[in-house]
């Protein structure tokens, strides 16, 4: 659909496995590339570098354009049965949380399946306000995968500061 301003910013990816954290080994790729160049651009692995933002914008990586992706190599084969993206919204300064969150899983980050979405935002608010927030998409039978892609859809400023994925 056609953009309505704001944009998206996302922060951190967290990949858990038997009961510790796989995301520092975990590589992804942002489609399109953040469009705020300098100050929410991802250029440092903020994604995966264990730190949850809920205050700092610029810990966050953010899209104001397009329909924000995040495609993330798990590294091997494992079931996933919840997928949670945290995000910042409220209104202030046309940040947003995004209308939908969907999810897409692949054995061999070719040929994708679609494998839920959850439209259950959080609200903005009256007056605008930063909030830190999750959407998440729980599989109804757990689904394994090598690789995911998370697709957002944007409303304003989109900024995400984690994914977990269970």
């Amino acid at each position: 659909g056609t953009p309505r301003g704001g944009g998206t910013m996302l922060d951190e990816i967290e990949i858990l496995g038997e009961g510790r954290t796989l995301a520092r080994a975990a590589t992804y790729l942002l489609h399109p590339a953040p469009t705020s160049e300098a100050q929410y651009a991802d250029n440092r692995g903020l994604l995966t570098d264990g730190s949850l933002s809920t205050t700092a914008w610029t810990a966050c990586v953010g899209w104001n354009t397009g329909t924000p992706e995040v495609t993330l190599d798990l590294q091997r084969q494992v079931p996933v049965r919840l997928v949670v993206a945290h995000l910042v919204g409220g209104g202030i300064a046309g940040i947003t949380f995004p209308d939908a969150v969907a999810v897409d899983l692949s054995s061999d980050g070719v040929t994708w399946t679609p494998a839920g979405v959850s439209r259950e935002r959080p609200a903005d608010g009256p007056a605008p306000e930063r909030r830190s927030l999750p959407m998440a998409v729980r599989l109804e039978t757990p689904v394994a995968a090598r690789w995911l892609r998370l697709r957002l859809e944007r409303r304003g400023w989109t900024m995400l500061h984690e994914i977990e994925v269970y």
